[in-house]
């Protein structure tokens, strides 16, 4: 899915200088590569009963969102995949984009039969925290 793509590859070219303080600081790095890229994102988007995203991206009008929650530090693998799987369940939902801080074990490629995948900012240039 091409907004998939684009999500990933404007996550791709976060750079974490060094560790956040803060998740907020965090969502305020992805919201400005997202808006960099180009994309419309919506941050803080109630998806559905017990289901709150940090951002959701616009695939078009009526096609839907990709959802993206944002983890800071290296969030447990099992919790992680239940936060992607809630989303995932989400109709008008078309793809997840789980982001963390440290690198986590993702062995899904898909949920629900949409797009899952797992963005470690640190991985993205070498760095080891």
């Amino acid at each position: 899915m091409a907004v998939v793509d684009g999500v990933v590859a404007a996550l791709r070219g976060v750079r974490l200088v060094a560790p956040v303080d803060l998740e907020s600081d965090l969502h305020r790095i992805v919201g400005a590569a997202f808006d960099g890229a180009g994309l419309r994102a919506a941050h803080e988007v109630r998806l559905g009963p017990g289901a709150r995203v940090d951002f959701a991206v616009e695939c078009g009008p009526g096609d839907g969102v990709v959802a993206v929650e944002i983890k800071r530090g290296k969030p447990g693998s099992a919790a992680l995949h239940a936060q992607a799987a809630r989303y995932a369940a989400v109709e008008r939902v078309v793809g997840v984009v789980m982001v963390v801080e440290r690198s986590v074990f993702w062995h899904a490629s898909e949920i629900e039969g949409k797009p899952a995948v797992l963005v470690s900012l640190t991985s993205n240039w070498g760095m080891s925290v």
